[in-house]
């Protein structure tokens, strides 16, 4: 295993993850395969390798150990773009099933192929937009679990993924520090759409604190509004790492996670027809 390979493994351990080794293989395989089609569609705008690993690997499976994923069986991701976060959730979770959705065909073609690649045996792909898809007997109201990297603000990403949820079921929205005001924009949507007034705010970047000696740390946090909780350490009494500042180490990715709870059903009126939760947001 190479060097930046076995960096990858390690920050995998750091989360728990059983055959860091080979999911890290699988997974340095898969950003040659997406570099490698980025020269002919847009896939992703990070290229530096090193930086890939942290913005879409080390990101994508931070949830790595988190309740809501572990119990889940059937998860959707909506809007996936070039695979993030499905294909690592996939590949750390090959018991789990998963469905990725896109709008571009040229994405699907391109994970089609990746999936292949990788021999896959747990990854669906529908080529979809999110509104037409939710609204689908097949996929609507199926899922434990939804998680989304997709660019939108969270009343509208509400719109799309919370009826791919089954109740009881939870979402998990990936989005940059500077989204915390949209958690009380988004609460008449979350509430019309069967979620649940709170949202459980958790920090990304666990595995980038590898490298030094370990301690036992419990979640603590700050109020947010809605009542939101922004926990500073996993959910749980777990394991954390301190940070190394070795400059061998990505910088850190400043991301949370979102979680909500879905608490009943969707109504029928949603998601309305394509096009519209993004002009008229709830």
């Amino acid at each position: 295993m190479d060097g930046k390979a076995e960096r990858l493994a390690q920050g995998l351990r750091t989360l728990g993850v059983p055959n860091a080794g080979s999911a890290a293989s699988a997974m340095e395989y898969f950003m040659s395969l997406v570099l490698e089609r980025n020269e002919v569609i847009n896939l992703t705008s990070v290229t530096e390798e090193r930086e890939f690993v942290e913005k879409h690997f080390f990101d994508s499976v931070s949830c790595f150990g988190w309740p809501e994923i572990e119990d889940a069986k059937q998860v959707v991701d909506v809007g996936t773009g070039a695979g993030f976060p499905g294909i690592p959730l996939a590949i750390v979770f090959p018991e789990k099933r998963f469905l990725l959705i896109d709008a571009l065909g040229k994405r699907i073609d391109f994970l089609r192929e990746a999936v292949a690649a990788l021999q896959l045996e747990n990854v669906s792909l529908l080529h979809s937009r999110a509104e037409e898809a939710g609204r689908d007997r097949q996929y609507r109201e199926r899922y434990d679990l939804c998680v989304s990297r997709a660019v939108g603000r969270l009343s509208v990403l509400s719109e799309y993924c919370f009826p791919f949820v089954s109740p009881g079921g939870f979402l998990y929205a990936y989005k940059t520090m500077n989204a915390m005001t949209e958690i009380e924009d988004s609460r008449l949507a979350r509430q019309l759409l069967g979620g649940a007034i709170e949202v459980d705010v958790r920090p990304t970047g666990r595995a980038l604190d590898c490298g030094s000696e370990t301690e036992t740390g419990s979640p603590h946090g700050k109020s947010l509004p809605d009542g939101a909780a922004c926990a500073e350490a996993e959910p749980g009494n777990r394991k954390r790492r301190k940070t190394d500042a070795k400059d061998d180490h990505p910088r850190r990715y400043e991301h949370n996670i979102m979680v909500m709870k879905k608490i009943r059903a969707t109504p029928l009126a949603y998601p309305r027809k394509a096009g519209t939760p993004g002009r008229a947001p709830l």
